[in-house]
């Protein structure tokens, strides 16, 4: 092999390794061979942890048991297969704990004994389970003392077409140790515990992947998808959420004092809308019933119970981006998103009070607009990422200092906890991102100093309900051993502030990572047209249909348009503004001017045409007729009428005729302020009457004659007598 080839080869084998870079194992204790360095690209392994028994590590734990499942990604069979399980030494800073999840996988472990696992073929997975003691005589990871370790499942095998077998990959994550089990030995202390438990409050999201709500269709919502129900029957995200708190809950009830509902209004009002039937919309063909009635009905009616005397938070209608809204000046849709969310969700928990006050902003900040429009709203406890205050000294909660009104406050949330459980500094969501945050609860409360946590998983959490419940239960562990506490959101509110900051930075990345300014301005465009329409109706006394009924649909659909789900989707925000904005134009279009089936004559050259309006529209319409500039024809501005619903209603229009022939007029209807209700029409009018113009040049045309032939006349007299008096006169 020559010197370019070789370096090639190591080069793509370091580049493919899983998990990390490539490390040699050491002599396992079980006898399998060392594995050495590939000449070949090691195989392409991806390593998921599926269960892990116990997450928290007591003196009662003797071994800890873990559940992987591997699965050959590459196109070359791997034999061989070996899996372990491995450990570092007790993370003693935050630096270290955060690094842990990333960095290269250190020397100083202790090991289990190898798995045999086989062999994969290319695509196929294979499941292990790897029993192994904490603190025993074999087969143990000798953890003697308590503190947060690194765990990894570290994997070995031979690629087919290599000579000798390789690294493939690890999984990592963190085991809180409170505890070490005793091995014929004093036992060691516990993990510190603080002087008081450190409170724990935990936001717990309820909020939809993205709004689902497409169009209204008389008393039925129409759906994009089904995608809602799946989510909300069991196995499903949001089921798993409720699920899990359900049970955590049931389990140890003083921590429900811990978790703040936070939910998104757009979602209640819509599984309120599927429970009581619904339609989905398939293709470009008519809505389709929906299947999901009973999901919806039994996922609400758990959140009704599981939600009574707790906290709850109303967050903005559809999760709107308040940000995005204030940069496009859509101060009036801010209010609504926040009036309308409070409203309903106590419309759909009923007896349910949302907690007044507080905010939870999607980026963990406010931008200084924002800030302004929402000022009128009294003083706010605003949850927010400490690294996003300005100028702040003490802790959390602090007193906000400008901008918001007198009072109002930050409530830093734990930045460690909360961005563990998001699967940041590259771990994944699911059971490792969960135990990794459950490691972090115990590192703040025994080692981090921390007297109080304020944890935000993610917004649209995905994980599933075991780990979620694993989550749930290791905290209530952590409280009955006295390092955590469960605390109201509400003390977080009224408690004495601990610390000041000048205000909330809102940077570059900050603004974007907002919704899309095209989708907000086309929002605000739509919602201009609503806005003009609903001036423009009134109500029928004979059908008695308020004009809100009509346009609120489309004024939800303009909040789900700007929704913080499309910031990662702008393409979604587009269509959800076009659906509107279809709906708008469709409502416009219901009001229309009739064509009658011949031309109308026009009898003098003063005279009228009538123009009929016709209104589909269950409510009354004030229109403006508009006439278009026709050559020949001349005609006045009729005052604007109102249109009964379900009627039509004829004008007169008063024309002046400034020739004879046929005119083709085009009119219009628009809104008094100016907004079009459907497009343009062309009348057909005939007159075999003079204009004015026409009557004059006549008038000119006969006198220039006269005067003509007058003056010919006049110089004929002339020169016949002319003529006699040159001719002389015989005596």
């Amino acid at each position: 092999m020559t010197r370019a080839r070789a370096l090639v080869v190591l080069f793509a084998t370091i580049a493919l390794t899983v998990g990390g870079p490539m490390a040699a194992a050491a002599q396992p204790s079980g006898g399998t061979t060392t594995p050495r360095s590939v000449q070949d690209a090691p195989s392409r392994l991806s390593i998921t942890v599926e269960q892990l028994t116990p997450r928290v590590v007591t003196t009662d734990t003797p071994s800890i048991t873990v559940v992987a499942k591997l699965t050959n990604n590459s196109e070359r069979a791997i034999d061989d297969l070996d899996v372990r399980l491995e450990r570092g030494a007790p993370l003693t800073s935050e630096s270290k704990l955060r690094d842990a999840l990333t960095q290269t996988k250190p020397d100083q472990t202790e090991r289990s004994r190898f798995l045999e696992a086989g062999s994969l073929r290319p695509g196929a997975s294979t499941t292990v389970t790897l029993a192994v003691s904490v603190n025993g005589a074999d087969n143990t990871l000798k953890i003697n003392r308590p503190g947060v370790y690194q765990l990894w499942v570290n994997v070995n095998g031979q690629p087919a077409g290599t000579k000798d077998a390789a690294n493939l990959g690890y999984a990592n994550l963190l085991l809180p140790v409170i505890s070490a089990p005793v091995n014929g030995s004093a036992p060691s202390p516990p993990a510190p515990k603080p002087r008081v438990p450190a409170g724990v409050t935990m936001m717990w999201p309820l909020v939809d992947e993205r709004p689902r709500i497409v169009q209204t269709v008389g008393d039925r919502e129409v759906l994009a998808d089904e995608g809602l129900t799946a989510s909300l029957a069991p196995g499903g995200r949001l089921f798993s959420l409720v699920n899990a708190a359900d049970l955590a809950i049931a389990k140890n009830p003083a921590l429900g004092q811990s978790l703040c509902f936070a939910v998104d209004p757009d979602l209640l009002a819509t599984v309120a809308a599927m429970a009581k039937g619904y339609l989905v919309r398939v293709g470009d063909g008519p809505p389709a019933p929906g299947i999901g009635v009973a999901p919806a009905t039994q996922w609400l009616d758990r959140v009704r119970r599981l939600t009574n005397g707790k906290c709850v938070l109303a967050l903005p209608y559809a999760d709107v981006d308040l940000d995005a809204l204030s940069r496009a000046g859509a101060g009036h849709l801010q209010t609504q998103a926040m009036s309308a969310g409070t409203d309903r969700v106590r419309e759909v928990l009923a007896p349910v009070q949302p907690q007044p006050g507080l905010l939870w902003p999607v980026g963990g900040t406010l931008e200084q607009r924002t800030v302004s429009d929402l000022s009128h709203h009294g003083p706010v406890s605003v949850v927010v990422d400490p690294a996003k205050l300005r100028r702040d000294t003490g802790r959390t909660p602090y007193l906000l200092r400008s901008g918001l009104p007198a009072g109002s406050r930050a409530l830093a949330y734990d930045q460690l906890t909360s961005s563990l459980l998001a699967g940041d500094n590259g771990t994944a969501q699911g059971l490792a991102a969960s135990q990794n945050g459950l490691a972090a609860v115990l590192f703040r409360a025994a080692w981090g100093g921390a007297d109080s946590m304020l944890i935000t998983p993610p917004r649209r959490w995905t994980a599933t309900s075991a780990d979620l419940e694993a989550l749930l239960d290791g905290v209530s562990l952590l409280a009955d051993q006295q390092y955590v506490a469960p605390k109201p959101v509400q003390r977080l509110m009224t408690d004495p502030t601990a610390g000041t900051a000048e205000g909330m930075e809102y940077g570059a990345q900050d603004s974007t990572s907002e919704v899309a300014g095209s989708i907000t301005a086309e929002v605000m465009r739509v919602n201009a047209v609503q806005r003009d329409l609903l001036g423009a109706m009134a109500k029928d006394a004979a059908l008695q249909v308020e004009p809100h009924t009509l346009v609120t649909p489309l004024q939800f659909g303009l909040l789900r348009a700007t929704s913080s789900a499309w910031r990662a989707d702008p393409a979604g925000g587009h269509r959800a503004a076009e659906a509107v904005d279809g709906q708008v134009r469709e409502l416009l279009g219901r009001v229309q001017v009739e064509v009658p089936g011949r031309p109308a004559s026009l009898a003098s050259r003063e005279s009228r045409f009538s123009v009929t309006v016709r209104n589909s529209l269950p409510v009354l319409v004030q229109v403006r007729i508009v006439v278009a500039r026709t050559a020949g024809l001349s005609t006045k501005q009729p005052p604007d009428i109102t249109v009964a619903a379900g009627h039509a209603r004829t004008e007169w229009v008063d024309a002046e005729v400034l020739r004879s022939g046929r005119f083709a007029v085009t009119v219009s209807i628009t809104t008094p302020g100016h907004t079009p209700f459907s497009q343009p029409k062309k009348l057909d009018l005939s007159s075999t009457e003079y204009g004015t113009i026409t009557l004059a040049v006549t008038w000119t045309a006969g006198g220039l004659l006269v005067l003509l032939s007058g003056l010919r006349i006049f110089r004929r007299v002339r020169a016949n007598r002319a003529a006699k008096a040159d001719t002389p006169s015989i005596d």
